[in-house]
């Protein structure tokens, strides 16, 4: 009964060490895109909590009417790295802290949100 036991312990084990072996190259490739995946997430949570603050900011400026300090760093940053021909393409809206904020938070209507805010919650 033991040596029954032992051979069919050894079986497995040879079983299981066979398949790690013929598999390898799967086992790495599934390691790396679980890899790349985690990567992936964490860049997407970063942007996200990025775009977060940027939007409770521009809330907060449209409320209270103060520069909020960040957005104002914020500013001076894109204006350092915008290329000229994005100068010229937003040069009517210079002077405007919204213009940072529409560079920021990809895809948002900044002055409508900014009118829409200024309208329903300054009154």
């Amino acid at each position: 009964m033991v040596e029954k036991l032992t051979r069919m312990s050894d079986e497995a084990s040879g079983k299981m060490k066979r398949a790690v072996f013929d598999n390898y190259r799967l086992f790495i490739k599934a390691g790396k895109a679980a890899s790349q995946l985690e990567a992936l997430m964490h860049e997407i949570n970063s942007d996200f909590t990025e775009k977060e603050r940027v939007i409770n900011s521009l809330v907060e400026m449209s409320l209270f009417g103060d520069p909020v300090p960040e957005l104002v760093d914020v500013e001076k940053e894109l204006k350092v790295a915008r290329a000229p021909e994005a100068t010229q393409k937003q040069s009517e809206f210079a002077g405007s802290p919204v213009t940072a904020l529409g560079d920021v938070v990809e895809g948002a209507l900044v002055s409508s949100c900014s009118s829409f805010f200024s309208r329903y919650w300054r009154n």
